[in-house]
C-alpha cells in the first residue's frame, strides 16, 4: 500500500511537471482553436460574399455575343452587345440587399454567441478540474494524515498503551483513506480529460491547470443586479431581434411580387459576309443595328401564389415576435438566475469558512487527546472525516463563487 501511494505522489510530481494553463490561457486558446467558432468564421465570410452578389444584383446586366453560320451560297460572322436593367420590380432587388445586411450582421452576432457560449462553458469545466483536483489533494493529505497516526497507535500498542482492537480500527481507517485517494484522482483525472477535449486540445502532451491565489473575496456588487434589466442587449436576444427584423424584411420581398415589374433592355447588333467586295469595316458600319425594348409585366392571376406568399409571411413575422418576447423572459431568467447564484454562492462561502475554522479547531484538540490516550481512535476518525469535510465544502465554495463573478464579468461585458 506504502508502494501505491509513492506511486500516487510520483504522478501528482509529474502532472506537476507539466506545463500550466490559467483559465485565461484556457479560454484563450479555446477561442482560437474551437471548429464550431471557426465555422462561424466561414459563415460570415459567406454572407459578406452574398451581400456583394445582392448589390451586384442592382446593376444592369451586360453580354456580349458572336455567332458564325455557314451555308452553300454564303458565310455569316455576326456580333452583338445586349444591356438588360430592371427599372422597378417592387424594390424587390434593394430588399435583397437589406436582407442581406441582416443576414451579415446576424451571422456575426452568433460569432460572438459562440465566443459568450465557450468562455461560459471553459470557466464552468475549469472549476470542476480545479474543485476535483483540489477533493484529491485533500484526500491525498488524510490518508497522510492517518498513516502518521497508525504509526503513533502501532508505537503505543506495541508499549501495551493500546489494546490490540485499535490498530484494527486504524487499519480500517487506512483502507478507507486510499480508496478515497484512488477514487479522487480518477475523478480529477476525468475532470481534465473533459476541460482538454472542450478545449479540443491538439497539443503533444497534457496540461496541468493554475490555481488562482486565495484571497479574500467581496460581496457582489450592486451593478450585478442592474444587468437584469438589460437581458434584450444580451447577443442570444439579438440573434432573436435580427431573426424578427430578417422575418419582416421576407414580408416586404413577398409583398413586391404584387407590384408590376418594369424592365428594360437595348442591344447593339452587326454582321459580316466574306464572300461580298465591300471591306470589313464599311459592312461592320452599313449593317450596324440598335434596338431597345420595355417590358411591362402586370401580376393577374398566378393561383394566388403572391398572395399566399405574403400571408404566410406575415404568420412568421408574428412567429418572431412571439419568440423575442420568450428569448427576453429567458435571458431575464438566465441573468436572474447567475446573480442569484453569486449571492448564494458567497453565503455559502461565508457560512463553510466558519465551519472549517470550528473543524480545525475540533480536529487539533481531538489530535491532542489521542496523543495522550484521551480520546478513542473512533473519536479522532470522526473528528478528521469532519475536518475533511468542512476542508471541501470550504473549496468548493470559494471557488464557485469566484467564478460565478467571472461569468457574471462576461455578461457584462457582452
Amino acid at each position: 500500500m506504502k508502494r501505491a501511494f509513492i506511486l500516487l505522489v510520483l504522478v501528482s510530481q509529474a502532472v506537476c511537471a507539466q506545463p500550466r494553463m490559467s483559465l485565461d490561457n484556457c479560454i484563450e486558446y479555446a477561442l482560437e482553436h474551437n471548429l464550431q467558432l471557426k465555422q462561424q468564421q466561414i459563415a460570415v465570410a459567406s454572407e459578406e460574399d452574398a451581400l456583394v452578389q445582392s448589390k451586384l444584383g442592382l446593376l444592369p446586366s451586360v453580354g456580349l455575343g458572336a455567332d458564325y453560320s455557314l451555308s452553300r451560297e454564303q458565310t455569316r460572322l455576326g456580333g452583338s452587345l445586349t444591356v438588360n436593367m430592371t427599372l422597378f420590380d417592387g424594390l424587390l432587388g434593394q430588399r435583397r440587399v437589406e436582407s442581406a445586411y441582416l443576414s451579415l450582421a446576424k451571422a456575426r452576432n452568433a460569432s460572438v454567441i459562440r465566443e459568450m457560449e465557450l468562455k461560459i462553458a471553459v470557466t464552468k469545466a475549469f472549476l470542476s478540474c480545479l474543485l476535483a483536483r483540489r477533493a484529491s489533494r485533500l484526500a491525498d493529505e488524510s490518508y497522510r494524515s492517518v498513516l502518521l497516526q497508525r504509526d503513533f497507535i502501532a508505537k503505543k500498542v506495541d508499549a501495551g498503551d493500546r489494546p490490540a482492537g485499535a490498530m484494527a480500527e486504524i487499519d480500517a481507517e487506512v483502507a478507507a483513506t486510499y480508496s478515497l485517494t484512488v477514487s479522487k484522482a480518477g475523478e480529477a483525472l476525468l475532470a481534465q480529460i473533459d476541460l482538454t477535449q472542450l478545449l479540443e486540445w491538439d497539443g503533444p502532451l497534457p496540461f496541468d491547470i493554475e490555481e488562482p491565489e486565495e484571497e479574500a473575496l467581496e460581496p457582489p456588487s450592486a451593478d450585478y443586479t442592474l444587468i437584469i434589466g438589460d437581458a434584450a442587449f444580451l447577443p442570444a436576444v439579438s440573434d432573436s431581434e435580427y431573426e424578427l427584423e430578417l422575418a419582416r424584411k421576407q414580408l416586404q420581398i413577398a409583398q413586391s411580387g404584387l407590384f408590376p415589374t418594369l424592365t428594360a433592355s437595348a442591344g447593339i447588333n452587326t454582321f459580316y459576309y466574306p464572300e461580298i467586295s465591300d471591306s470589313f469595316g464599311v459592312q461592320i458600319k452599313n449593317n450596324y443595328l440598335f434596338s431597345g425594348v420595355f417590358t411591362l409585366s402586370v401580376p393577374i392571376f398566378n393561383h394566388y401564389s403572391a398572395a399566399t406568399a405574403v400571408k404566410n409571411a406575415k404568420g412568421a413575422v408574428r412567429i418572431r415576435e412571439l419568440q423575442l418576447k420568450r428569448d427576453i423572459l429567458e435571458a431575464q431568467k438566465e441573468l436572474q438566475l447567475a446573480v442569484n447564484q453569486a449571492n448564494v454562492f458567497y453565503q455559502n462561502y461565508l457560512a463553510s469558512a466558519r465551519k472549517r475554522d470550528a473543524a480545525t479547531e475540533a480536529l487539533r484538540i481531538s489530535t491532542k487527546k489521542l496523543e495522550s490516550g484521551l480520546a478513542a481512535v473512533s473519536d479522532w476518525i470522526l473528528s478528521r472525516d469532519k475536518y475533511s469535510e468542512a476542508q471541501n465544502e470550504y473549496t468548493a465554495t470559494y471557488y464557485q463563487y469566484l467564478f460565478q463573478i467571472k461569468i457574471l464579468g462576461y455578461y457584462l461585458e457582452y
